[in-house]
């Protein structure tokens, strides 16, 4: 698939008399005291139809990696750590960018032309919506999060001039890439981990993709065991697997032996690798390749393309949705239903993360979903008991009574659970006691594909 190179235009706040900044001084502009940072996109030098974002720094402790929610709830990320890291996602709209820099100068990717005026299979796409119409039918309400730690492995630590900073800003910003990926389905990726093996692996990582894989998985058991808790984790390693470019199992989110992958770090812009990690991550969420024809996708290929290169597109297909769907209806994402109590980079409201001294967290400062927290503050509306959770009514701001069931039984062996009108969250997921026939006779078992990967 061909990318064009397309310029972009931006200035730095509302004056338009302001000069249009190029990628130095956008960095530069990024690593001010300020928290936040407002810019204006547009295709020509007038600034005819341009749109403005305003960027909140998402992590103390990674202060060049920015995020943007609009009033529609579009997600946009920016990571302008350093001139060859400069990468992001541009959503506003319905229109989608790839961000990144050529020579100092700033540039979006585009799968067809340069026309910011012109959509790519425009009946796929509801022009009040950022994301395809199709992803309605496949969004069940729930809100889930992932629970992500990231490893970086020697030869990344050696590829990045053995800088621990930039290594970990390179995960961060891979990290917030998949997130927002996985925003539009109801699903927050949150980095709670990360760690860089700057002397030696921790096993061995060959050329092997399908070895490689195996012994990540092994290690990982042991971060488990540890007491390094976590939904999926994620090898980054510049050791090449031949035209494999990212390999993981299919169907085993949560599970403890298998939910993770292994990942080459393939492009000098984070935004692309970030698309193999959810790629992978979809796998693990069941989703098979695109390769039917009457897939939906409103670009040339989406997240689940089989091919061997980079896939430059934010969508997942329809089919891809489908399967994710049915998955969800297995409770392939028993684990995801709790809300993550730390974010890899420190506390710091608007992350998306419930932490210590907050009673809410939007995600945003700027926009909540609904009015029962003040986005701003991370605190609760006045006279508002909860602000999110299966047992908080959202459109009162309550707490459900007692008995309300949160979570249904997904078959004879899993139990329903139910509000305890006290806590806005569900209680754990419960199950019929490890050893006891299921009532049904039914004996359910995952089936676990290994699939070579883009």
């Amino acid at each position: 698939m061909n990318y064009l190179s397309c310029t972009l235009f931006v200035q730095h706040g509302l004056n338009k008399t302001n000069n249009v900044i190029d990628a130095n001084e956008l960095i530069n502009l990024a690593k001010s005291e300020n928290d936040s940072l407002v810019l204006v996109f547009s295709k020509f030098a007038d600034f005819s139809g341009a749109f403005q974002l305003e960027f909140f720094r998402i992590l103390p402790a990674v202060k060049c990696i920015y995020e943007a929610v609009d009033y529609r709830g579009e997600h946009s990320v920016l990571h302008l750590c350093n001139l060859n890291d400069l990468s992001g996602i541009i959503r506003h709209n319905g229109y989608q960018f790839i961000f990144g820099h050529l020579n100092a100068k700033l540039y979006f990717f585009r799968n067809s032309n340069c026309d910011w005026k012109v959509r790519n299979k425009r009946s796929d796409l509801d022009r009040n919506k950022r994301i395809p119409t199709y992803y309605s039918e496949y969004i069940d309400g729930i809100k889930r999060w992932v629970e992500l730690i990231m490893i970086a492995d020697n030869s990344i630590y050696k590829k990045y001039e053995e800088d621990k900073k930039r290594v970990n800003e390179r995960l961060h910003s891979i990290s917030s890439t998949v997130n927002s990926l996985y925003a539009p389905l109801n699903i927050r990726v949150i980095l709670t981990w990360a760690n860089i093996w700057d002397e030696e692996n921790a096993l061995e990582v060959t050329e092997n993709a399908d070895g490689t894989l195996r012994d990540f998985l092994n290690f990982r058991r042991s971060l488990l065991a540890n007491g390094h808790s976590h939904d999926n984790a994620q090898l980054l390693t510049d050791v090449h697997f031949g035209s494999v470019i990212g390999k993981a199992y299919k169907g085993t989110m949560c599970s403890f032996d298998y939910s993770g992958g292994v990942i080459v770090d393939h492009s000098e812009n984070p935004v692309f690798v970030g698309m193999t990690v959810a790629h992978e991550m979809g796998h693990n969420f069941g989703m098979d390749h695109d390769i039917s024809p009457s897939c939906k996708c409103p670009v040339d290929s989406c997240i689940m393309a089989p091919q061997n290169s980079v896939n430059a597109s934010s969508y997942f297909s329809d089919c891809s949705l489908d399967t994710l769907s049915s998955s969800l209806r297995r409770g392939v994402d028993y684990c995801l239903h709790n809300v993550p109590k730390v974010a890899f980079g420190g506390a710091k409201c608007g992350n998306g993360v419930l932490e210590d001294g907050e009673d809410c967290d939007c995600g945003s400062t700027t926009t909540c979903p609904n009015s029962c927290c003040v986005a701003a503050e991370c605190k609760l509306a006045p006279e508002a008991e909860c602000a999110e959770g299966d047992c908080c009514d959202l459109d009162v701001c309550k707490l459900k009574k007692m008995a309300n069931e949160c979570r249904r039984a997904l078959n004879s062996c899993d139990l329903p659970e139910y509000c305890d009108g006290k806590n806005p969250s569900c209680p754990p997921d419960f199950f019929v006691q490890d050893g006891h026939p299921c009532p049904d006779g039914a004996l359910e078992v995952l089936n676990l594909e290994l699939l070579i990967n883009l």
